[in-house]
This record gives structure tokens, sequence and C-alpha cells, in this order.
């Protein structure tokens, strides 16, 4: 049987001193949670307030944070449009609308997106439609048609691009 140890008196879990000061706390936290992985601005300042940290004391410690170059929005819009766009085979439409319901200013978010390649976003469309296609062999033309149609759509491609691939994907019978 194994038994944890308890922190030492004024240290926490990971053995760092615990510091009775609010904004040393509250920095503390907020470099914990970036040590997860990189987040906005505006996700550090909801965590830390989920944390009983006060307004004014979380801003002053992202600002810290953001003045050494640890919080960057930019970076991070661009690290997840990319990321989005890569894995989860979404379109420019829904990646923006991730970006903007993170919490991100809408400058971030054009920003972001244009680093988004056409062809990319041609390419991941066109991956998911054959992927798709390959699953609904029996199905009448016009339902495929409807279903691939919706399904795009709700990825976030955009009507032009759904089009274009039905011309060269699908015959119209």
């Amino acid at each position: 049987m194994t038994f944890r140890q308890r922190p030492k008196p004024g240290r926490d879990k990971a053995g760092l001193a615990v510091s009775e000061d609010p904004s040393v706390r509250a920095q503390s936290d907020a470099l914990r949670l970036l040590s997860y992985r990189p987040r906005s601005r505006a996700e550090l300042l909801k965590r830390l307030a989920d944390k009983g940290h006060d307004r004014a004391t979380a801003e002053a410690a992202v600002d810290k944070l953001a003045s050494a170059g640890l919080v960057d929005d930019g970076r991070v819009a661009r690290m997840m449009a990319s990321a989005k766009a890569a894995s989860a085979g979404l379109g420019r439409v829904r990646i923006a609308q991730e970006l903007r319901r993170r919490g991100f200013a809408e400058r971030t978010v054009s920003e972001a997106m244009s680093g988004l390649s056409p062809e990319d976003e041609l390419s991941a469309a066109e991956t998911l439609l054959l992927r798709r296609l390959a699953k609904m062999p029996g199905l009448a033309a016009d339902k495929r048609r409807a279903r691939l149609y919706g399904l795009l759509r709700r990825r976030g491609f955009g009507e032009g691009l759904i089009f274009k691939l039905f011309d060269k994907h699908l015959k119209v019978e």
C-alpha cells in the first residue's frame, strides 16, 4: 500500500513555495496553467477568476506574463487555427467561430485566418467529402448531395468551395 505524501507547510503539491500575496499566487496559478498548454488572455483571466482571484489581481498577473512574452494571443490564435484546419478538418468559417468563442479579439481572429491557405482548406474539404462519400454507396444521389452539403457547411466550408467539389466528384444524375 502506498501513501501520498502531504505537501510540507507553505508549499504546494509540486513543492513550490506558496505565498500569501494574492498577486504572487495569481501569477503562480497563471504560470501553472500555461505549463499545460498555451492559453489566450481571456482564457487565463477566466480560469484565474474560477480559482477565486479578483479581476484586478488576475489582470495584473496576466499583464506581467504578457510583458515577459508568455501570453501572446496572436501566436495562440494562429496555432489553434492551423491545428483546427489540419487535424479537425474544419473550414474557415467554423475556425473563426471557435476563435471568437474562446475570447479572441476580432483583429486577432482575422490575422490568424489570413495565415490559412485556401489550398489547405480545399484539401481538407475534399478529404472529408471523399471519406464520407465512400460510406454512402447505396444512397440516392439527391440524398447523398444533401447530406454531404450539410456536413461540409456544419464544418465551416463555404458554398462556393462545396459546389466546386460537387462538380469535381459528384455526377449529376
